[in-house]
């Protein structure tokens, strides 16, 4: 991080209200290749300029139907389009965060060019035997959903009712949810204090579902249960993903 760099980031700091400040350090982020945070830089610079005072203190999202965001960094050939999470204008973004780890932009698209994504986090799908997405083959019936039952003539098919037809149930490695994250409290270095509003919920199998946070300082991606105060499963530090592939 040189002199310039320290400076324009100081500066954004200093004054999370001076846009100013916040495109020049958004334009100094875009020419050393951290686009994700340029993207959020340059977009709170051209956005923020018709914002209400208090529209400052809460989290921005893109409402549905709402307009491409789009910015012209300089010297680029056309627009970027951006595909907006929710995320605070009060934060500037931190200059040492990988483009993965940046919690504002999901998408940049150079004109011309196919979108680049910037904050995926690749899920801690179950690895059981058999899970396809939280969901297992029920072994009352084979997966066929019926059953023979015999009705004193005769057998004759019936529902299954231990998987109600489906021919399926849910994993118990996972409860059904399909991911499967490995506990790993919050690495040192950082504060981590989450967002409140998930970038991702859902569930991908049959019952309880997970959120996906992220850390609004670092930008580190955590999965918790929905709806719960439970402690996070965090990413890992070094690779950024919840299922660590630093030895992979």
């Amino acid at each position: 991080m040189d002199d310039a760099w320290r400076e324009a980031y100081r500066k954004a700091q200093a004054d999370p209200r001076d846009l100013e400040a916040r495109a020049a350090y958004g334009r100094l982020l875009l020419r050393l290749g951290h686009h994700a945070a340029a993207c959020h830089e340059l977009t709170v610079a051209a956005q923020a300029r018709a914002w209400a005072s208090a529209r400052w203190e809460r989290l921005v999202a893109p409402r549905p139907g709402a307009a491409d965001v789009r910015v012209a960094p300089p010297g680029a050939e056309g627009e970027w389009l951006v595909d907006l999470a929710p995320y605070d204008p009060r934060v500037v973004a931190a200059p040492d965060v990988p483009d993965a780890r940046w919690p504002g932009a999901r998408l940049l698209r150079a004109h011309g060019e196919a979108p680049a994504p910037l904050v995926l986090v690749p899920p801690p799908a179950c690895r059981a035997a058999g899970c396809r997405e939280g969901a297992v083959e029920c072994p009352a019936c084979g997966g066929r959903g019926q059953v023979s039952e015999f009705t004193g003539h005769a057998d004759w098919p019936a529902e299954c009712r231990d998987c109600e037809g489906l021919g399926t149930s849910p994993c118990a490695t996972c409860d059904g949810t399909g991911l499967d994250p490995a506990p790993r409290d919050a690495p040192p270095g950082c504060e981590h204090a989450l967002g409140s509003v998930p970038e991702w919920t859902g569930s991908q199998g049959w019952t309880k579902a997970w959120s996906l946070l992220r850390c609004t300082r670092c930008g580190l991606a955590a999965l918790r249960p929905s709806g719960t105060d439970d402690d996070p499963s965090w990413a890992c530090a070094a690779c950024g993903r919840l299922r660590c592939a630093c030895t992979a």
